[in-house]
């Protein structure tokens, strides 16, 4: 909804509209302290690091943020930035987008939610757990009230409009029904790898992984990810046998150096995609890759060594 458009924008970087992307204030001062002074950064700079970047506190990730940034301004409008930074935001209990959260706090659509649901929301980017309305009504409502009063000082809305979408008692709008679909996740075989992993690890079950709000930090490449997700999903390349049995298939990238997980997808048998909590051949299956496998660890070495 426009709202949300203007309450995100009214408190997260009310310049959006004629910054170029960067907050030269806030960047120079992190390089200046190593990294370690954050906070600031401009919905393009957050968009950067959130779909694309680690959350790092570092001089080169900040870097990488700031020309990324650029980059972005230059490519797409300032509507298209906004889109893609409020669909790779998180919400909290495992919610990411504001579709989503539209749907897990309010049971509406985005473009259906009313003017306090939507400072809702946007008081939320902040600390998706802090301020999240189904852990503390009381601060999720002074967090709203605040963004009221950035919409009010930006010019987005008048006195009027704050005092009655204040009023609105929250408690009475919440839902908590939606469960979200599994076509929601973008790197199915990945984040399958990783709940396994963490529950295998911190004995964790699977419901507290997705729903709880955890942060893992993994070693994804999301180019690598999406590269290996659109060769999975060409059908052509798995071939049905005589007998009707499917090809099936795994692929791990890693980083040689630190042995870290770059990319995971397993196919499935049929013409299915790889799913999240499907049977997932690239961790699952136990089947030795036999000779397959001499491209890479014998014959490579070898052209290479001369």
């Amino acid at each position: 909804s426009k709202d949300l458009q203007n309450a995100v924008v009214a408190t997260e970087d009310r310049s959006f509209y004629k910054n170029d992307g960067i907050n030269y204030g806030r960047f120079f001062l992190a390089i200046l302290t190593a990294g370690r002074s954050g906070g600031g950064s401009t919905i393009t700079q957050q968009l950067a690091k959130n779909a694309y970047l680690s959350q790092d506190q570092t001089v080169e990730r900040k870097a990488k943020e700031f020309f990324l940034a650029l980059e972005l301004t230059k490519k797409y409008s300032k509507e298209q930035i906004l889109t893609m930074y409020l669909n790779n935001a998180y919400f909290g209990n495992g919610v990411w987008g504001v579709e989503d959260a539209s749907k897990k706090y309010f049971g509406v659509s985005a473009s259906q939610l009313t003017l306090d649901q939507a400072a809702t929301l946007a008081g939320m980017l902040k600390g998706p757990e802090l301020y999240n309305p189904l852990n503390s009504v009381e601060t999720s409502t002074n967090r709203r009230d605040t963004v009221l009063q950035n919409m009010v000082a930006a010019g987005y809305i008048d006195k009027n409009q704050e005092t009655e979408a204040a009023g609105v008692d929250m408690a009475s709008q919440l839902q908590d029904k939606y469960e979200g679909k599994v076509s929601d996740y973008r790197y199915p075989s990945y984040f399958d790898a990783v709940v396994n992993e963490a529950v295998s690890k911190y004995n964790l079950t699977e419901e507290e992984i997705v729903n709880n709000g955890y942060r893992i930090y993994t070693e994804l490449d999301q180019n690598y990810q999406a590269n290996m997700q659109v060769i999975y999903e060409n059908t052509a390349l798995f071939p049905i046998a005589e007998d009707g049995t499917h090809a099936e298939s795994g692929s791990v990238a890693l980083e040689p150096k630190t042995g870290g997980v770059r990319g995971v997808v397993g196919r499935v048998a049929g013409d299915d995609k790889p799913g999240f909590r499907n049977f997932n051949y690239a961790t699952q299956s136990k089947r030795s890759p036999g000779s397959t496998i001499k491209p890479l660890v014998v014959y490579t070495p070898a052209v290479e060594a001369g």
